[in-house]
């Protein structure tokens, strides 16, 4: 039980380390729509912040992705007493639908989720950053609804 609260506690951690750079995304998102404030804290160099910025989202988005899996796994094979056939993300995260830890609809963006990560990971491109970048939030609620429904005391 002390490796399933460890792996707890990372998982929290990283959540709330998506959710510091969620906000901060937002934040520059709505600079751009004040522009004495966005010059004055740019000087006119907003791109390189902004994708300095998006670019952190993504890799904290990352890191929770890989967390949220594996934290499914640890808590299928100790809590729940399965045998994993599988070691893919994928794998396990249809494995924790079977065992009704996620239903169909949460699945099925878990599954979108880690399609994103992977996208993130091999290939390397402006617009797809932007687009993953604003799906992030949603990942996010997921990924806290999981979290807090496997809360360990």
């Amino acid at each position: 039980m002390d490796e399933l609260k460890k792996r707890y506690k990372n998982f929290q951690l990283a959540l709330d380390s998506l959710f510091i750079s969620i906000n901060n995304y937002k934040t520059v998102l709505k600079l751009q729509d004040h522009s004495e404030l966005y010059e004055k804290t740019f000087q006119g160099d907003y791109e390189n912040y902004y994708r300095t910025v998006r670019d952190s989202l993504i890799q904290r988005f990352e890191y929770c992705v890989d967390s949220v899996w594996k934290y499914l796994k640890f808590y299928l094979e100790n809590i729940e007493k399965i045998t994993l056939e599988t070691k893919s993300p994928r794998g396990i995260i249809r494995e924790a639908c079977q065992a009704r830890i996620l239903n169909e609809k949460d699945t099925q963006l878990l599954l979108k989720m880690i399609d994103y990560r992977n996208k993130t990971s091999h290939i390397y491109k402006e617009e797809t950053a932007d687009i993953i970048s604003k799906e992030v939030p949603n990942f996010y609620l997921l990924m806290r609804k999981i979290f807090d429904s496997l809360r360990i005391n």
